[in-house]
């Protein structure tokens, strides 16, 4: 039988040309096969205006018609927030409908798919184990998947069967902080065979690691780091963490990445705002909701935030300007920066933000603008040449901060952006700060 040109145009489209809704993802990824948290943001677009839409998610493609974990009921919306109903482990499917004002026009998106991973330190059957270990296993059946999880404090090594050492960059870099346990999730199931298997780690520091065989016909194995793999033993952190994030403290060039609108994985960029990254938090929550209108981040960190400042107030000189180590800074590694200059300028830029996250969630931010207002004019008081329209020491990077975080006079601003501009021509290039590298053109061109 021959088809027929239409009819073959049919099957090879997507229904998503038709339906005129794209771009599903899941924590803005598409497809994700490792969602840590039980509740995660589902978001899409349309070619279309709508009125309302309506979103489910169930546990089976079948179930999509009545499904059995989440319905969202009719809303307004381009983007939903799912209740806290998801377990770890799980694959879930997910379809929008969406209608006009007459609830007459409908249409259907394509269905998408995610898969969650560990929630918290509850969820993790292994150990925290060190030393030269390994385990052998198992592959009973045909594989699916073999995700790996894995934690650790260092910079472990792994080799799956003879000579089948990992690449580094599917592993975790140091990826424990103070505050949460990240998590490398990776597909091993290449690196398998069916029948006997083995998995070696090394690792001076605590590693936890689970593999999950994950079989065609639905079942699963689970082989963890206990205190019965070979030469092994327990070793924990240096803290105990509750929550576990998924994904890697930031690349130097990922805010490059974000100012292209390039970035799509806002869990890398929580985890970062709350670990031992060197971009400040606040700026991180600014840059995530500036790019993607999402306030769940600044909610959650709210309460941090406020608690930061407070505690930062406790170093204040009597002139309300804070000394070196008391603010995370942008800072180069080769560049000369006025410690007490930056400080300060992070300090009243924090407060800023505060402000204007208050504003957002619909708090009062009034002592936050205040306090901003004293210290731009206390670093404007100190660290403000007039007559030169120079600030602090005039190096490239510190005007550059001046000018990013809006500090420079109104009527000295066309002055400051000309001394950065001859600044940077001397120097022979760009300022090697992120921030020099990545906001100094803008200012550049309002010459």
């Amino acid at each position: 039988m021959k088809l027929s040109p239409l009819v073959l145009l049919l099957a090879l489209t997507s229904c998503s040309l038709w339906s005129g809704i794209s771009d599903m993802r899941c924590e803005y990824l598409e497809d994700p096969y490792c969602i840590d948290r039980p509740d995660p943001r589902l978001s899409w677009t349309s070619a279309h205006d709508y009125a309302t839409a309506h979103v489910v998610v169930a546990s089976s493609r079948k179930l999509l018609k009545n499904p059995d974990v989440w319905d969202s009921g009719k809303s307004s919306v381009s983007k939903v927030h799912l209740d806290s109903v998801l377990v770890p482990f799980h694959n879930y499917f997910w379809r929008v409908e969406t209608f006009d004002a007459d609830g007459k026009h409908r249409r259907v998106s394509p269905v998408g798919r995610f898969s969650t991973g560990l929630f918290s330190s509850a969820d993790a059957s292994g150990e925290w184990i060190s030393g030269e270990t390994s385990q052998r296993f198992r592959v009973a059946r045909r594989l699916r998947k073999a995700l790996l999880y894995i934690s650790s404090d260092g910079d472990p090594k792994i080799w799956l069967n003879t000579n089948k050492r990992m690449r580094r960059g599917l592993l975790p870099k140091e990826s424990f902080s103070p505050y949460k346990s990240l998590y490398s999730v990776v597909d091993v199931k290449n690196y398998l065979k069916h029948g006997r298997n083995r998995i070696t780690i090394h690792s001076d520091a605590p590693v936890m690691a689970e593999l999950h065989l994950l079989y065609r016909d639905g079942s699963r194995d689970i082989i963890s780091t206990d205190r019965l793999w070979n030469g092994a033993y327990l070793s924990k952190p240096a803290a105990v963490t509750g929550a576990w994030k998924s994904g890697e403290i930031p690349s130097d060039d990922f805010l490059l990445e974000i100012e292209r609108g390039e970035i799509s994985d806002v869990l890398i960029l929580e985890e970062a705002a709350l670990s031992f990254s060197d971009i400040p938090p606040f700026v991180l929550a600014d840059i995530i909701y500036s790019r993607t209108g999402d306030t769940d981040l600044i909610k959650r960190l709210y309460p941090v935030f406020r608690d930061f400042l407070v505690k930062i107030g406790e170093y204040e000189k009597p002139d309300g300007t804070v000394a070196r180590g008391t603010i995370v800074s942008w800072l180069p590694d080769r560049s000369e920066w006025p410690s007490a200059y930056t400080a300060t300028c992070f300090y009243y830029y924090d407060n800023l933000l505060m402000a204007k996250f208050s504003g957002i969630l619909g708090i009062d931010g009034s002592a936050y603008l205040d306090k901003a207002s004293a210290l731009r004019e206390r670093i404007l008081d100190k660290h403000f040449v007039y007559a030169e329209s120079r600030f602090s020491n005039g190096g490239a990077d510190v005007l550059t901060l001046a000018l990013w975080m809006g500090l420079a006079p109104e009527d000295h601003k066309q002055a400051v952006i000309k001394r950065l501009s001859n600044q940077l021509k001397r120097g022979g290039g760009p300022d090697p700060s992120r921030l020099g590298t990545y906001t100094a053109s803008q200012f550049l061109s309002l010459l």
